[in-house]
């Protein structure tokens, strides 16, 4: 369990004390999923109301040593991870809240600024896009050797130069987006570094599967048997009239068809049960027929 600040760079106080930031709390199941909860400071009232209904009594709770959670060891077994210059001290570690936040982060970059009152919602896609992320495929196990074999100390630590692409927690290594990192392992006593370059690399896809929450579906093109030019490509599949509430919008607010079977497919996969019209950028169509 951890908490960050989530804002851009404004003048003033720096760290905790920062103004105009969005305070997050996370849980993370090692080797799971993730919770995430805005929250109005990092006081124990506000984060054990969450502890208590998202965690099993009895449970081993990694965190920090912020001192809301000294309340730990009342309701489970508590490891306090000390860091020493960012780094943890020992094997102990909360390396996967922390590459979400980093993957968060990263993923939030790309617009450059969001509406505050709307932080919540991109936090939520965030979580669910991280949760259910599908490249990269399996975890793999890397093994430090350390040499001589009989010295006194042999504790390691690894860590991720990217971690919205990669996290590693003793040596296994999980992936979360396309992309490039090194893994670095660096003895505790002496500071000796060995390196890695991981790459991972897009899911290969066909049309019908799932994918992000969404079915690849293939869109008509100019020279295919089913392809006509006097109608609009790209349609997304709903189970009914989304004309109200996500509404559809290609010039003017479309309402849309919910006939079983239309012929009116429009260049869509036969087999759709309901069909849109009105949307001439399945992108963005995509992206929001996850919360339909």
């Amino acid at each position: 369990m951890d908490e960050t600040m989530f804002g851009g760079k404004r003048p003033g106080k720096r760290g905790w004390g920062a103004t105009g930031k969005n305070i997050v709390f996370g849980i993370y199941q090692r080797n799971g999923k993730v919770l995430t909860f805005p929250i109005s400071s990092r006081a124990k009232d506000t984060m054990q109301p969450y502890i208590t209904r998202y965690t099993k009594a009895g449970s081993l709770y990694y965190t920090d040593d912020w001192f809301a959670y000294a309340f730990l060891p009342i309701r489970g077994n508590h490891v306090v991870v000390l860091k020493q210059k960012g780094i943890p001290k020992g094997r102990n570690h909360i390396n996967g809240i922390e590459g979400f936040w980093s993957f968060a982060k990263h993923w939030l970059y790309q617009y450059r600024g969001i509406p505050k009152a709307y932080f919540p919602l991109y936090l939520k896609e965030i979580e669910w896009r991280f949760n259910h992320r599908t490249v990269g495929g399996v975890t793999e196990t890397l093994v430090a050797i350390v040499a001589p074999a009989d010295a006194t100390n042999q504790s390691v630590t690894w860590s991720s130069s990217i971690p919205a692409v990669v996290t590693v927690a003793n040596g296994v290594v999980t992936p979360l987006t396309a992309g490039t990192t090194t893994i670095i392992v660096a003895t505790v006593d002496g500071g000796l570094i060995a390196t890695c370059t991981v790459t991972v690399n897009p899911a290969t896809v066909a049309v019908g599967d799932s994918y992000s929450g969404s079915i690849v579906a293939y869109i008509f093109q100019s020279g295919d048997p089913s392809y006509n030019a006097s109608v609009q490509h790209g349609l997304i599949a709903a189970t009914a009239d989304q004309s109200t509430g996500i509404q559809w919008y290609n010039g003017s607010y479309t309402t849309t068809w919910s006939n079983r079977n239309s012929t009116r497919h429009r260049g869509s996969q036969y087999n759709y049960n309901y069909h849109i019209t009105g949307c001439n950028c399945y992108q963005l169509c995509g992206r929001s027929s996850k919360s339909l």
